[in-house]
């Protein structure tokens, strides 16, 4: 690959480092990704695609300060798509969230939210996550989020997560739904 034009060498690179990763073979993966990232003449789509994937490998490796800070290079950038600006926001709120940085986590997840082009299902993933999040602290704002959550999860057909929500949210806000039915027949 030492001679080939940097574009192919780069694609060649980012697949190999994915399927790498695929088979657990995670440090052959971190070197390829990071073969892209140090190309000076790689495309910025195939630099992003290694940041985001070297990231996401050292997250699942337990090595958040890197994951995030592969994940703060990509939100950086002024040429990403808003698809992986929102993936990125994400999966970097889930890290801050594990490394138990609520205020990071919920921030990315409200970024995500409020981003015009984010997809529907990123979206319902960040307010379903934000709630987890306000729930670990005791936020009375849980149950709304993951209400919120759970109408775009409906929207979206996804009964599972419909389901699961709706379960959290009888588990565990009992008496306030029991506050709520007396209320809505007028006790």
């Amino acid at each position: 690959m030492h001679d080939a034009p940097s574009e192919p060498k780069a694609r060649a690179l980012l697949h190999r480092g994915i399927a790498k990763g695929e088979l657990g073979e995670f440090e052959g993966a971190v070197a390829d990704f990071g073969r892209v990232i140090s190309m000076p003449d790689a495309p910025p789509t195939h630099k992003s695609d290694a940041l985001y994937e070297r990231g996401m490998i050292r997250a699942q490796s337990g090595d958040s300060c890197e994951a995030i800070a592969d994940f703060d290079c990509i939100i950086a950038m002024s040429d990403i798509s808003d698809q992986l600006k929102a993936h990125t926001l994400f999966n970097r709120g889930v890290v801050k969230g594990g490394m138990d940085d609520v205020k990071g986590a919920i921030t990315d997840y409200d970024l995500v939210i409020s981003m015009p082009d984010a997809s529907p299902e990123d979206r319902a993933k960040a307010l379903n996550n934000k709630g987890a999040t306000l729930y670990k602290i005791g936020d009375i704002r849980t149950r709304e989020s993951l209400t919120l959550a759970r109408s775009e999860f409906e929207k979206l057909g996804n009964e599972a997560m419909v389901a699961r929500i709706t379960a959290f949210i009888k588990q565990h806000f009992k008496e306030e739904n029991k506050k709520w039915w007396k209320w809505g027949r007028g006790n």
